[in-house]
């Protein structure tokens, strides 16, 4: 099984351990890849590009460029000395997470104890650095438990406590993986808060992980699908229904005034065929055709025209230097346009009105929210889904109201999600989780039902009463 190797460092420089030979060459990160490094209360997505330094951890200017060549999707450790990441050869993360004490010798309770760590250790840090070279995680543990004065007075659960945080404390582990939507949900919209994650900004919506799943499921989206999106997610939603269509899908972004596609997301997830796949179009110009709903850069790629050579610029006559250069590129045939990404007003309400889109999937906040909908409703299928997120419930309530007449199963929920702590003795909920992520209102769209006073209206009347009519005429 072929594998790609590593760029040998420098001379004189200590040889890192090289990537397993089991890895398939798409497994080896290669530059200009995209990333998601998680551990150590970071989770951030980045660019690999050669000498490329953060800060991870407690270490400062670490070579990430250092990545590049190595597998994807194992864990890994930064070497103090080289300031680089290196794979991690130490305990699993299973061993981190267990701590295994001897209840004999534990205390009764922890009424004895002082905040005074100085005064309860007595290695030194240079002691401890020095270990760290020689002696490996579980030596370090091992004399620091040995050398602590107050470890044999704690309870069973303090003990557990302390040998875990020593050992996450001094082994600093990071998993390298490829973005998906559910780690870049977890980057922009944590379920856990700390003091690392970015501030929530409020120019555009953000979705919990738990919301992504649940909309993703109630639109049906699936291979093939034919979306017609309007989101306000920065361009998240779309690429996370792209990623779940698979090539074959096409999804519709409507765009508002004054709005572009960002199409970061999709290439950090290395989609491929997004023009194809991804098509814009302006909303005012899918309600009003008369409106050029086409996007400026788009216009001369979708009509190139160019110069043939006239009787003036022969070949036979006199060229201008600056102008023999333009006659001999377009002499010949003219190259095919590349394919346009986006549509205007025409060409999408003709292509709705053959084959309607089989989902309508939106993510605003907006207070124009049930407008929105209401105005792209002729423009799904029938037996189409629906669904709508938002993180507040006030505009979904207006919307299932408006809704009524022309949708089936029409449900509002949300999520209740909780992770949970699992060790022996005290499994429990995390308690810095966000409260809340958001409401999904989803329904199918049906024949609109008619008006029984306008039906009533229009409908023909007996032949009694039309004879009685016509005699009071």
């Amino acid at each position: 099984m072929a594998s790609a190797s590593p760029t040998p460092p420098p001379a004189g420089e200590p040889q890192s351990p090289a990537a397993p030979a089991d890895f398939e060459p798409a497994d080896v990160l290669k530059e200009g890849d995209s990333v998601m490094i998680t551990g150590g209360d970071l989770h951030r997505m980045l660019t690999l590009k050669p000498g490329m330094k953060m800060k991870l951890g407690k270490v400062a200017n670490v070579d990430i460029g250092s990545l590049i060549g190595q597998p994807c999707g194992i864990m890994y450790e930064v070497d103090d000395r080289r300031r680089r990441l290196v794979p991690y050869r130490g305990p699993t993360s299973q061993d981190l997470e267990e701590a295994e004490v001897d209840a004999d010798i534990a205390g009764k309770d922890n009424r004895h104890l002082l905040d005074a760590q100085s005064a309860a250790q007595n290695l030194t840090q240079e002691e401890i650095e020095r270990m760290k070279q020689t002696d490996g995680v579980r030596g370090i543990v091992d004399k620091l438990v040995q050398s602590s004065a107050t470890f044999n007075t704690k309870t069973a659960f303090s003990q557990q406590k302390y040998i875990r945080r020593k050992k996450k404390k001094y082994v600093c582990t990071f998993v390298v993986e490829r973005p998906t939507p559910d780690s870049m949900c977890e980057q922009w919209c944590p379920t856990r808060r700390n003091e690392t994650y970015p501030a929530i900004e409020l120019r555009w919506v953000r979705m919990r992980v738990d919301a992504l799943a649940q909309l993703l499921c109630v639109a049906n989206i699936h291979a093939t699908s034919r979306a017609m999106v309007v989101e306000r997610t920065n361009g998240f939603l779309n690429a996370a229904i792209l990623h779940r269509m698979g090539p074959d899908g096409v999804l519709y972004h409507v765009l508002n005034p004054q709005k572009q596609a960002s199409m970061t997301y999709a290439r950090n997830m290395d989609l491929v065929d997004v023009k194809r796949r991804w098509k814009c179009l302006r909303r005012a110009a899918l309600l009003d055709p008369e409106i050029a709903g086409q996007h400026p850069a788009e216009k001369q790629k979708r009509d190139p025209r160019p110069v043939e050579p006239t009787a003036e610029t022969d070949a036979s006559s006199p060229v201008p230097e600056g102008a023999a250069s333009t006659v001999a590129v377009h002499a010949g045939p003219a190259p095919a346009p590349e394919p346009s990404q986006w549509y205007n007003g025409h060409e999408a309400r003709a292509l709705f009105a053959e084959n309607p889109c089989d989902t309508l999937v939106v993510a605003d906040d907006s207070p124009a929210l049930t407008q929105e909908v209401a105005e792209l409703l002729p423009y799904v299928a029938l037996g189409a889904t629906i669904a709508v997120y938002c993180p507040f419930l006030e505009p979904l309530c207006e919307l299932f109201r408006e809704l009524r007449d022309d949708c089936v199963c029409m449900m509002i929920r949300d999520t209740w999600y909780r992770e949970y702590q699992v060790l022996p003795g005290r499994t429990h909920p995390f308690v810095n989780m966000t409260h809340n992520g958001g409401y999904i209102f989803s329904a199918i769209r049906v024949q609109r039902r008619p008006d029984p006073a306008a039906a009533a209206a229009a409908a023909p009347l007996p032949e009694a009463d039309a004879k009685r009519h016509r005699a009071e005429e």
